[in-house]
């Protein structure tokens, strides 16, 4: 026979929204450690619940008997998602319909906010009062080994509520017991801004749903998040570590769409589902628009190659010039070469400076240009080529699917020749944004290439999706790369770029890239380049200031 559900009028039960009293807080918390065992109150859990009692955000149903707290629940939410939790009874009191009853209220009362609702538990009975009400399961099981906090735990069952269509059901019967897929599209949303934000506890709900919205595992090995199943109590124990996580939060419906982890051990760990430019504005912790509200059909796919590969080629775009620019290029040497310099950071002068190729031995090559640093304060044509109509109407177009805010007027600045000779060099693994002292997502490296350029005479190379894995540090070469700060990386993953004269590549300052010794014995590779950025966007490395109106070599394009 089932047991009744009519509650001993003994019992006291009450709703309240946090912040709660404060005498109330060591007896909830106490009822929790009764109740949990273990090393509960040091494990997150326990000092998590206790700054949730004192922080507003949360709605606490408390049964007392005789003065004393021995049922408890809570339901937490921001925006659209909700976390419920902390549901315990005392032994003494349990199977007495007071869990049911608890947990009732707490999601009565948030009926009317957030669309889901998801919670973890180990226990068979505690799962059957959920599926009552509405849940389902999202992730995991009851059954193997014991995976929560629990020592009666049978397992670790994630189930998610949806408001909007809570159907109960029976979990003793194969259809209500069973893991159901979760409607990702009803969960990403478009359009809409998505802010960075520093990982806090009223987004505790949307980071469990995001980690277990998808199945799978190595979400976030290095912090300890190889499954969904493990989110809550290790993001529990961030709280009190004071990890440095970072999550994107879409700003209209706090729906968490992503979050980043970056400690010293494992560096930077993303994990996201949508759009690619997610990825990218978490590992650069700037905000972002999704980029799929900004842009039409036909370039939805270019825009989700550009985020996720951080590159975008257009063959020949220049084609019709490249000739021109070249001879403009000749004429510059030949003027300027005659004041060379050996420092290859030599940026803050006020005028172009010639810098000198070293060899392999990292001895200064005299008379041989290795580059020509603000090389549009020599010759105009930097400028011409850059701020040209095709180049313009592709940057304009890029900006407005960068999935950043797009800027009113753009500079381009840090402009560069580069000859590479035959036998010459130009640049070995680096990211751009090291050299600016800023990982900003909205400056746009770009790379002119005047003649053709292939494997042997040097062509670009590419990490694809390298951009979305924050600065690597970057450390100064030797030899005949003593001429630059560079980073180590896997070179069997790179992309070689080989391009016909005149064409054009637009990348995100973040990507990874370099560029082959010119190994041919009489082609040169003429290139220019420059970075386009909004004008509102200033920065500094080291003792040089990039800011608009300070930098000589920073130009408005519009």
């Amino acid at each position: 026979a089932k047991r009744s559900r009519v509650l001993d009028p003994a019992y006291e039960l009450v709703t309240l929204r946090s912040p709660l009293p404060v005498e109330l807080h060591k007896q909830v918390h106490g009822c929790m450690c009764d109740v949990y065992e273990g090393d509960f109150a040091t494990n997150g859990f326990g000092e998590d619940f206790l700054a949730r009692m004192a922080a507003e955000g949360s709605v606490f149903a408390l049964a007392s008997f005789e003065g004393r707290v021995v049922s408890c629940a809570m339901v937490t939410w921001d925006g659209s998602v909700g976390l419920l939790g902390g549901v315990c009874t005392r032994r003494e009191h349990q199977r007495r319909g007071l869990s049911r009853a608890l947990v009732t209220r707490v999601v009565e009362e948030a009926s009317g906010g957030p669309r889901w609702l998801v919670l973890g538990t180990g226990s068979k009975g505690a799962a059957s009062i959920y599926a009552s009400l509405g849940f389902r399961g999202l992730s995991g099981a009851l059954e193997g080994g014991a995976r929560g906090y629990n020592p009666d735990d049978l397992g670790e069952w994630m189930m998610v509520r949806d408001n909007a269509e809570p159907e109960a059901v029976d979990i003793g019967s194969p259809e209500g017991s069973k893991t159901v897929p979760f409607d990702v599209d009803a969960y990403v949303i478009e359009p809409g801004a998505v802010a960075i934000e520093t990982l806090g506890r009223r987004h505790m709900g949307a980071v469990v749903l995001l980690l277990n919205i998808v199945a799978g595992t190595g979400k976030l090995r290095g912090f300890g998040i190889n499954e969904g199943l493990e989110a809550e109590q290790r993001l529990a124990k961030a709280f009190s570590d004071g990890d440095a996580v970072t999550v994107a939060v879409h700003r209209d419906t706090r729906r968490i769409y992503g979050i980043a982890v970056r400690n010293t051990s494992s560096g930077l760990e993303l994990y996201t589902i949508g759009p690619p430019s997610v990825g990218a504005a978490l590992a650069a912790g700037a905000p972002c628009v999704s980029a799929a509200a900004v842009v039409g059909p036909s370039l939805e796919s270019e825009c989700r190659e550009f985020w996720e590969r951080g590159y975008l080629v257009f063959p020949g775009l220049l084609a019709d010039v490249a000739a021109s620019a070249r001879a403009s290029m000749d004429e510059m040497m030949k003027a300027g070469g005659a004041k060379p310099t050996s420092d290859w950071n030599a940026v803050n002068s006020g005028g172009a400076e010639f810098v000198l190729q070293v060899d392999e031995q990292g001895s200064v090559i005299p008379g041989r240009v290795f580059k020509v640093q603000a090389a549009a304060l020599a010759s105009p044509a930097l400028l011409e080529v850059l701020g040209s109509v095709a180049v313009r109407k592709q940057v304009e177009r890029l900006y407005s699917v960068l999935g950043q805010e797009v800027p009113d007027h753009i500079d381009v600045f840090g402009t560069k020749f580069f000859p590479m000779w035959p036998g010459g060099t130009s640049v070995s693994w680096h990211q751009d944004c090291h050299y600016f002292g800023t990982a900003s997502p909205q400056i746009i490296s770009c790379g002119v290439y005047l003649e053709d350029t292939d494997r042997e005479n040097g062509c670009l190379r590419v990490v694809p999706g390298s951009h979305t894995r924050g600065v690597f540090p970057h450390s100064p070469g030797s030899g005949q790369w003593a001429q630059g700060e560079w980073v180590e990386t896997d070179e069997s993953v790179a992309v070689d770029v080989a391009l016909p004269a005149g064409s054009v590549v637009l990348f995100n300052a973040m990507l990874l890239h370099a560029a082959h010794r010119n190994s041919h014995a009489t082609r040169t590779r003429f290139s220019m380049f420059g970075h386009f950025v909004p004008a509102s966007l200033n920065f500094s490395w080291r003792e040089t200031d990039f800011s608009q109106g300070v930098y000589p070599d920073r130009h408005s394009i519009y």
